[in-house]
């Protein structure tokens, strides 16, 4: 479950959970379940092989295989989902879709609005 670093150390994999239903925020005992029941499926991901370092992903590959079956689809409304994912795809990825997420930041972002 752990990979080694150059220098032996650990390099434990991550997830950031973000908590937005208020409910759980209020008893700790439910927030502990839910992170409970999230770290089990963060675990298990990590086990079965299916988690894949974000810092592995392209953006291309962020998109297809997390946001967009993960969290667009279910979240938004059809039209909404239909028409954000028409803009990723003819405009965002040609032009940054090979990146890798770790390589996206603020300085790539003016060279983007000068190609769009």
């Amino acid at each position: 479950m752990y990979n080694l670093n150059n220098d032996g150390s650990r390099n434990r994999p991550r997830k950031t959970i973000t908590v937005e239903d208020k409910a759980l925020l209020k008893t700790t005992k439910k927030l502990k379940y839910y992170l409970d029941d999230e770290l089990a499926k963060f675990k298990q991901e990590v086990l079965s092989g299916s988690y894949i370092a974000p810092s592995k992903l392209t953006f291309k590959e962020f998109y297809e295989n997390e946001w967009k079956p993960k969290d667009a689809e279910p979240r938004l409304k059809r039209t909404t989902f239909l028409s954000h994912c028409s803009k990723i795809e003819n405009h965002i990825l040609p032009i940054i879709g090979h990146l890798k997420l770790d390589d996206i930041s603020t300085p790539v972002n003016p060279f983007f609005h000068l190609k769009i």
